[in-house]
């Protein structure tokens, strides 16, 4: 049975990380940084002039999945420098909101990591049956779990390796 995403649709991802919030949002708070965290993101650039985040600012993420490869404008909706970064994909027809969170941990030094996506409409039925032939997802509610799971792993592995 295949799942379509609807409005309100969310996944979630928190994450202790053993490194102080400054270390955690020099990778998280910068966009260019996604390909080494993002299961499907494989290049960033900044567009228009940009060079950081700030609220207005547009880049580009180059993404792939299976058989699938396709980019993506995205808006910087939100910005709060070492607390959060909060973007919309306007390409895909504004369908998601992807946000990080830095917030200090339970244990002293630590952080708190979440990345978020909500869905901010119905995915259209055409996109559904894109994801599923194309990309091999027949519930991508449970892919951008997986996703976002897997970037905030990501993060900490990175962190804590180092």
């Amino acid at each position: 049975m295949v799942r379509r995403l609807r409005k309100g649709d969310t996944a979630t991802s928190s994450i202790e990380v053993d490194r102080p919030p400054e270390d955690v949002w020099a990778l998280v708070g910068d966009p260019l940084r996604y390909p080494e965290l993002s299961p499907e993101t494989f290049r960033v650039s900044w567009l228009r002039g940009a060079t950081a985040p700030v609220v207005g600012a547009r880049f580009r993420g180059w993404n792939r999945k299976r058989a699938a490869v396709w980019a993506t404008t995205c808006h910087v909706d939100a910005y709060e420098p070492g607390r959060m970064l909060s973007f919309t994909p306007v390409t895909a027809g504004s369908l998601t909101r992807w946000t990080w969170q830095v917030e200090p941990g339970a244990a002293p030094g630590a952080t708190r990591l979440t990345e978020t996506v909500e869905l901010a409409k119905d995915m259209p039925v055409l996109l559904v049956g894109y994801e599923l032939l194309v990309m091999g997802d027949s519930d991508r509610l449970a892919a951008l779990q997986d996703n976002v799971a897997t970037s905030v792993a990501r993060v900490k592995e990175h962190l804590e390796a180092g």
